[in-house]
């Protein structure tokens, strides 16, 4: 998707004023053990967005 793509989404949206939410990919790293690790994502871990649509009160913007 690229920024002219969102852009058209989200003027489509019945509410211009609405927050964005982004769902993010694992960022919890969970261990055999049981314990866990948090992954710091960087700029070059971003993955293109798929998908946005109206999530009740939200925008929800997906990548798949």
């Amino acid at each position: 998707m690229t920024v002219a793509d969102l852009i058209r989404e989200l003027q489509a949206m019945p509410n211009q004023n609405i927050p964005v939410r982004v769902v993010l990919t694992t960022a919890w790293l969970r261990q055999f053990d049981g314990s866990y690790d948090i992954e710091h994502l960087t700029d070059e871990a971003a993955l293109e967005a798929d998908d946005v649509r109206h999530e009740g009160p939200f925008v929800l913007i997906r990548s798949k």
